[in-house]
């Protein structure tokens, strides 16, 4: 748990082997406590971070079998973030049984912010690499030339946040990362206003991609751009899907995982018989 300061939010997510991890979360600054407690709520064991958790961690089994072994996936904090709402994050870390952290990666810079959630997804290999959520700032230039209505960006920032999804391999022996594969929301936009642009279509006959002009922006405390607020990413292997929820837009959203990087930014490819986003409400959230 986080010592201080005494106001905090918890978080519980499911782990390996019956036992479950909590967080609970303060001040990003002022370093952390991530708990594995069993079934009846005991401590089963700790770590300590020195940056305040985005959302809650994973717990992956190491190549050895027991608890002792695994890694913890921490999303975290970074002390200044580009891009500052609700749920911001900006980092990951691979931490071992004794706190040590075997891998960080920052995803925090003018374009892009990590904010929210990561999921561990299989590798090919045996490890696994990590999907990150992020923020990607646009202009109001460049949201008023895809479509977007003017005079409906009215933020400090005159900015229009969107949704970016990585695919992040690390390197525990380089410290290193590649990204292997990327998904834009941006690529997949529809508007029915300006029959110039690229992205012109029948909202109704293009259940794949999201109305540019649905929705307000901003929320979550301060001066924000954010569009459609991601809360969580998840993984389904064996359909090779990627769920997403939007806190903003009340709907789940399921991106087809099998394309290469190239085929995601367009409407082609992949093993999925319907389009990369299928955006009609399947429960509300």
């Amino acid at each position: 748990m986080i010592r201080r300061p005494p106001r905090s939010t918890h978080c519980i997510s499911s782990a390996a082997s019956d036992v479950y991890k909590r967080q609970q979360q303060g001040n990003p600054n002022s370093g952390a406590e991530t708990l594995l407690l069993n079934n009846e709520q005991q401590t089963v064991h700790s770590w300590t971070h020195e940056r305040g958790p985005a959302s809650m961690p994973y717990l992956l089994q190491g190549e050895e079998p027991g608890l002792e072994n695994c890694i913890l996936v921490y999303p975290y904090r970074v002390p200044n973030p580009t891009m500052d709402s609700g749920g911001v994050g900006g980092g990951v870390q691979f931490v071992d049984w004794n706190s040590n952290i075997l891998w960080d990666f920052e995803l925090s810079n003018e374009q892009y912010q990590h904010h929210h959630d990561v999921e561990p997804v299989p590798d090919g290999n045996g490890g696994h690499n990590i999907l990150m959520v992020a923020w990607e700032a646009f202009t109001v230039e460049e949201a008023y030339a895809m479509g977007r209505t003017p005079g409906s960006i009215d933020n400090p920032l005159n900015q229009m946040w969107s949704t970016a999804i990585f695919e992040v391999e690390p390197n525990l022996s380089t410290g290193g990362a590649t990204v292997v594969w990327e998904w834009h929301l941006w690529d997949h936009t529809v508007q029915d206003i300006y029959p110039d642009l690229s992205n012109y279509g029948s909202i109704h006959e293009n259940p794949g991609k999201l109305n540019i002009n649905l929705g307000s922006l901003g929320g979550g405390g301060g001066a924000s751009g954010d569009w459609i607020h991601l809360n969580s990413i998840d993984y389904n292997e064996s359909l090779d899907l990627i769920a997403i929820s939007s806190r903003k837009m009340n709907e789940f959203y399921f991106i087809d995982h099998s394309t290469t990087t190239e085929q995601a930014s367009s409407d082609t490819g992949g093993t999925v018989s319907y389009t990369h986003l299928t955006l009609p409400t399947i429960c509300s959230v």
